[in-house]
């Protein structure tokens, strides 16, 4: 084997974006609120950024937010 120098390609990496939150009223951001508040509760981050990636999506198909 040669002695060749490889490199990893520069990563450009961000803070994660705010925690989405939910409309008052509205029953669905309620209920998506309630399952991310327990995913943190037993410390499952995976779930609870899950959450956060459909209440986007929930904020922007039904309220017009991001």
């Amino acid at each position: 084997m040669r002695g060749e120098q490889t490199t990893m390609p520069e990563l450009a990496l961000s803070l994660p974006s705010a925690r989405p939150e939910p409309v008052p009223g509205c029953r669905d951001c309620l209920c998506l609120a309630v399952q991310r508040v327990n995913a943190v509760s037993i410390g499952d981050y995976s779930k609870t950024s899950d959450m956060n990636v459909i209440m986007r999506a929930h904020l922007l198909d039904a309220h017009g937010d991001e």
